[in-house]
């Protein structure tokens, strides 16, 4: 039987949200850790500013992966990671 945290533990494919050419940015230091431990899975990038980092394919979004991965590493700020564009909750839009 599969443990139930295997995925998190040990997943097949990865994804660095905020992946980045500059040096020392977290997700160029992400990226660069997994390669350097050779991670044996799949490792996508993800950023619409980049085609490549570190020799890998840049998606502009999780949705454009051509698989779904297991693990996503977000290396961007908080910010940054919101929808665009939503509506208030409920409970938001009570609070305002």
């Amino acid at each position: 039987m599969e443990h139930r945290l295997r995925a998190l533990i040990r997943p097949a494919s990865i994804a660095v949200y905020g992946a980045s050419t500059r040096p020392a940015s977290v997700g160029n230091e992400v990226l660069r850790n997994l390669r350097r431990g050779q991670y044996p899975g799949r490792i996508h990038a993800v950023n619409p500013r980049y085609d490549r980092v570190l020799d890998v394919p840049c998606h502009a979004t999780l949705d454009e992966l051509p698989a779904r991965a297991e693990l996503v590493i977000f290396a961007v700020a908080d910010t940054r990671s919101k929808p665009r564009s939503r509506r208030p909750s409920g409970t938001e839009r009570e609070l305002q």
